[in-house]
């Protein structure tokens, strides 16, 4: 799923990506007995370690996530 998140990242680019957008994407590969709450919980804590792994940056507003040099460099 981590390289999902990086592809879009990548895809993105300069616009950055919202929560929402990885929950559009993944929602269908998580367990269909966690509830909407859960997997929302689930990806938002994937996307801090993402962060606290220095793959991921959130923008300027704090709303949208980038994603970093080191995390291209993981993704490639």
């Amino acid at each position: 799923m981590i390289k999902f998140v990086l592809q879009l990242a990548c895809n993105a680019e300069q616009g950055g990506f919202r929560r929402s957008d990885v929950f559009e994407i993944l929602e269908q590969s998580l367990p269909v007995t966690m509830t909407k709450t859960q997997k929302l919980n689930y990806i938002t804590n994937m996307l801090k370690a993402m962060q606290a792994s220095g793959w991921l940056k959130k923008n300027e507003s704090g709303k949208r996530w980038l994603i970093t040099t080191k995390g291209i460099d993981e993704f490639r």
